[in-house]
């Protein structure tokens, strides 16, 4: 896991508050722990600076995501996509693709080649999601460390009453803005058509449509959920 906050970051977001030596020992966990958890929610690296070169890659069938646009979307190894370098076909050639700001590969082809594609990319958020997940990782682990370590807080007040404590970990409302780069499924070698699904491509060889959202075929021979 490669951190997206170091620990002078957040110390200088908590710049308000000074926290004592014992507290800034633990300050480089408590943030790969939140920096985890959140991975675990979206099913993928936030920031992974190894790059993936030449994957194999298939269309998936989930055109529906976005009404207005039908066009085909290659489905990766690992989800989200930070950046694309390289898309080609099967035999090499380069194939002209957009990478939308959401971490879409949509490809700008007539014809869909079936034996599926090559692409070169870097796991993780896109640069603009990226900033958000970095200041909601700041924000998370700075109401914990005010609960553990802030002094103030554990003082009464005029009234008497002590501030009740800030809540911790991931809010379900903090998790759902980075709902839409959640991998909602697995990724798995498409089979071919068979008779009873539709026209058939030939052993090791797939066609579009071959995603599928429900079930599993037999075993050894799954078909892919999308996300």
């Amino acid at each position: 896991m490669t951190a997206v906050v170091s620990s002078d970051e957040l110390v200088a977001y908590m710049s308000g508050i000074v926290l004592p030596p014992a507290a800034l020992s633990i300050v480089d966990t408590v943030l790969s722990g939140n920096q985890g958890d959140l991975e675990t929610y979206l099913g993928g690296p936030i920031l992974d600076d190894t790059p993936i070169v030449a994957e194999r890659a298939y269309v998936t069938a989930a055109q529906y995501d976005n009404p207005v646009d039908y066009r085909p979307r290659l489905l990766t190894q690992i989800w989200p996509v930070a950046a694309v370098t390289a898309v080609s076909d099967s035999a090499g050639n380069p194939v002209t693709y957009e990478f939308t700001r959401d971490g879409k590969i949509r490809l700008t082809v007539d014809v869909i080649d079936g034996s599926g594609y090559f692409v070169s990319y870097t796991p993780g958020l896109p640069p603009g999601p990226l900033d958000q997940a970095k200041l909601a990782i700041m924000r998370v682990s700075s109401r914990e460390m005010q609960n553990k370590h802030d002094d103030t807080r554990s003082t009464a007040g005029l009234d008497g009453r002590q501030p009740d404590p800030l809540p911790e970990g991931w809010q379900a409302a903090e998790l759902k803005r980075f709902s839409r780069w959640r991998r909602r499924g697995v990724f798995s070698r498409p089979r071919p058509y068979g008779p009873e699904a539709g026209p058939a491509y030939g052993p090791g060889t797939v066609g579009p449509g071959v995603y599928s959202t429900g079930g599993y075929g037999e075993a050894g021979d799954a078909r892919a959920a999308t996300y």
